[in-house]
C-alpha cells in the first residue's frame, strides 16, 4: 500500500490515501510496527516542494470512494469501543487515538484526522512554511508527484490481519480483492475469488457484521485448499497458534495444556457468538481441520472454555474421529 503526497494548483498538495491503515506518527512504537511514517512522507514533499511557499493541504481517499465507510450491522460504539474506525483509503495508524493500543478508541473521521497530523508533520519538516488543511478533493492524475511512503508487504499484513484480528486491515485487504477483481462489492469478490461459495453472505471483510454467514462446510474446504497449495501455505502459519502467539496465546494452558503448540486457527468474537476454526494436530499424530461456533443469547467469553473442552476431545480422537447422526 502507497501513500503519495501530490502537487495541484500552485501551493496546493493532496495526501493520497492508498488504503495503507498502518501509515504511522509514531515510527517503530506503533501497533502494527510501521515505519510507514508521516514524518518521512513531510520530509520528502518539503524537500520537492516549491521552497517556501505556502502549503494547503487537501486529503484525496477517492480510492474506495465506491466501497461503504461504515455498515450499520457493526455493532455500535465499535469505534469508540477500537475495534474499528470507518474505512477509509486514508488513515493513520488506523485511526487509533494511541497508535500502539491494539484497542484504542477511533474516531468517526479518519480522513480528516490524517490530514490533520500530515499538516503537522509538514509543519514540524519545514517550521516556516505557512501550512493549512483544505477540503478534500481528488489529486490531478497528472500531478508531479512529491513523496511516497509504502507500508509492509502483503503477506506481513495479513499475518498482522490474522495473528490479532485485526479489523481495519481486514477490511482494507478485502477492498484490494475487490479492486483487482473490477467489483464494488466486498462480498461478490470474495465469493468469486472462491469460485462462488455456497450459502454464504459475505458483508465486508472483517466478519463484525452480523448479517455475515459462512457455513462450516466452505471454512472446513477453504482449510484444506489452504492446505494443499503451497502458495497459501502462509496464511496457515500467520494463524494464532494454541498457547504461544496471537488471539490464542492465553488459551488451552490449563486441562488442556497439552494442545500448546497444536493448533492453528482463527478466533472469531461478536455479540451472542464465539467462534474458532483452523488445524490441530491429534494425538496420533493425524491433523484435522475443524470449524465451529457457539451462539445464542447470553453467549459470551465463557463459551471459549467449551469450545476448548470440544477440541481437547477430538484431539484425543485423531484419525479415529466417527460422527453419528
Amino acid at each position: 500500500f502507497s501513500t503519495r503526497v501530490v502537487e495541484g494548483q500552485p501551493g496546493e498538495v493532496f495526501l493520497v490515501g492508498g488504503g495503507d491503515v498502518t501509515l504511522t506518527r509514531a515510527p517503530g512504537r506503533n501497533y502494527y510496527n510501521s515505519y510507514a511514517s508521516l514524518a518521512s512522507l513531510a520530509e520528502e514533499a518539503v524537500l520537492n516542494a516549491s521552497p517556501g511557499m505556502p502549503l494547503t493541504i487537501r486529503p484525496d481517499g477517492s480510492r474506495y470512494e465506491d466501497f461503504p465507510t461504515w455498515n450499520s450491522m457493526w455493532r455500535p460504539g465499535s469505534a469508540a469501543l477500537g475495534f474499528i474506525a470507518p474505512v477509509t483509503a486514508l488513515q493513520v495508524d488506523g485511526d487509533r487515538d494511541q497508535p500502539s493500543v491494539r484497542l484504542s478508541s477511533r474516531s468517526m473521521n479518519p480522513e480528516s484526522r490524517a490530514t490533520t497530523w500530515f499538516a503537522e508533520a509538514l509543519r514540524v519538516a519545514d517550521p516556516d512554511r505557512p501550512v493549512v488543511v483544505g477540503v478534500p478533493g481528488r489529486a490531478p492524475s497528472d500531478g508531479r508527484v512529491l513523496a511516497t511512503v509504502q507500508s509492509a508487504p502483503i503477506g506481513e499484513l495479513i499475518r498482522v490481519m490474522l495473528v490479532d484480528s485485526d479489523n481495519s486491515l481486514a477490511e482494507v485487504i478485502a477492498r484490494e480483492v475487490a479492486l483487482a477483481q473490477g467489483e464494488t462489492s466486498v462480498g461478490i469478490a470474495i465469493a468469486e475469488g472462491r469460485g462462488g461459495t455456497i450459502g454464504a453472505s459475505i458483508q465486508g471483510g472483517s466478519g463484525l457484521s452480523e448479517s455475515t454467514v459462512v457455513p462450516h462446510e466452505e471454512i472446513a474446504r477453504l482449510l484444506v485448499d489452504i492446505n494443499h497449495d503451497e502458495s497459501l501455505r502462509e496464511l496457515k502459519a500467520s494463524l494464532p497458534v494454541a498457547g504461544e502467539a496471537g488471539s490464542l496465546r492465553n488459551r488451552f494452558l490449563s486441562e488442556s495444556g497439552e494442545l500448546a503448540g497444536r493448533i492453528y486457527a482463527k478466533t472469531g468474537t461478536i455479540r451472542g457468538t464465539r467462534s474458532l476454526a483452523g488445524y490441530l494436530k491429534a494425538d496420533d499424530g493425524s491433523e484435522l481441520v475443524f470449524s465451529l461456533n457457539i451462539t445464542g443469547e447470553g453467549v459470551d467469553n465463557s463459551a471459549r472454555d467449551d469450545i476448548d473442552g470440544l477440541i481437547a476431545e477430538l484431539s484425543r480422537c485423531g484419525s479415529g474421529l466417527v460422527f453419528r447422526g
